[in-house]
């Protein structure tokens, strides 16, 4: 099981942990917090590839245009 898995099953010790890591020592990275960081860039890189930035991750948020008619809705519907 790889590291970042299971930080995500740690749920609520996250800053406990960090903590931890960035006062452990690492001879190539500095901290071990630093060499958790470039592992798991590299590892999304490789699956991935490199970060691009979304087309429009700049644009405000905009309401739908269209009513959504209820009367196609069911009860369970509009009670979500």
């Amino acid at each position: 099981m790889c590291l970042s898995s299971v930080l995500a099953m740690l749920g609520g010790v996250g800053d406990i942990v960090e903590r931890g890591l960035r006062n452990e020592k690492d001879t190539l990275h500095g901290t071990s917090y630093n060499r958790f960081v470039y592992i798991v860039n590299r590892e999304h890189e490789l699956l991935f590839g490199g970060i691009e930035k979304v087309k429009g991750d700049n644009l405000p948020f905009k309401n739908p245009s269209v009513a959504i008619p209820s009367d196609k809705l069911s009860d369970w519907d509009l009670k979500c």
